[in-house]
């Protein structure tokens, strides 16, 4: 979901250096190929996933301040009508509201 669609070939050299990293840990002493594909196609990666992840946290932040609208209003809601029943009722306490 988060690729937009276009195929990234890299030649036998990165994908070889690429299954060497996914295989075992970095060996400091080897000379690996294709290093500049791989950073290529890891740029390309980032950039598409972290799109879609700002898209995702916009979407987030909407929700979560909804929720806390909702919510600011619904205990707004439920403290004037404590009050209102206080006061119908003639009930008072030592404190204001």
């Amino acid at each position: 979901e988060c690729r937009s669609g276009e195929v990234v070939r890299v030649s036998a050299e990165a994908c070889e250096t690429l299954q060497a990293f996914l295989r075992a840990p970095f060996d400091a002493s080897r000379r690996y190929n294709g290093i500049a594909e791989i950073s290529a196609v890891a740029s390309l990666a980032r950039r598409n996933f972290l799109g879609h992840e700002l898209k995702s946290q916009r979407v987030l932040a909407e929700v979560l301040q909804e929720s806390t609208v909702d919510s600011r209003q619904s205990a707004a809601d439920e403290k004037r009508s404590t009050v209102d029943s206080r006061q119908s009722t003639g009930h008072r306490d030592n404190y204001e509201v």
